[in-house]
């Protein structure tokens, strides 16, 4: 007898079809979780020299940046915050406080093409990488939003 098993069991192909829309659940919330994260790191990772550099006049820091001055000294003020900002979403994740962050970051980011005139610029160059993931951890928090 090949019909109904009348035992509670689900067939072999229930079982796979479950266990595959299982596995699609994780990993939605396995990117919705690992996105932001990446995206953080990458945010300490990249600025925690940068403020570093900044802060201490690195030689580096004043050939991509320009000499000292009050609005390369508010430039670092504006990236501490975003270190300290994202050090504190890795250590309590908050989606909207996330993509808040990031948002603002993409569209100064965006803005630097603009602002500097040329695209082949150090600081443009990575703004604009570092966009790209961030609008990829956008999208991935939006579509969680999304699908609740």
């Amino acid at each position: 007898m090949l019909a109904g098993r009348g035992d509670g069991e689900q067939s072999n192909g229930a079982r796979r079809r479950g266990e595959r829309a299982s596995g699609r659940r994780s990993a939605a919330k396995l990117t919705f979780v690992l996105a932001p994260r990446i995206s953080l790191v990458l945010n300490v990772l990249v600025l925690v020299p940068v403020v570093g550099g900044l802060a201490g006049s690195a030689s580096w820091a004043e050939e991509a940046y320009g000499p000292s001055t009050p609005a390369r000294a508010i430039l670092l003020a504006v990236y501490a915050a975003i270190l300290l900002v994202s050090c504190v979403l890795l250590v309590r994740p908050e989606p909207r406080a996330t993509a808040a962050l990031l948002s603002v970051q993409v569209v100064y980011k965006l803005l630097t093409v603009a602002t500097v005139g040329t695209v082949m610029h150090p600081v443009v160059l990575s703004n604009l990488a570092i966009a790209g993931v961030h609008l990829v951890t956008l999208w991935r928090l939006s579509r969680r939003q999304a699908t609740g």
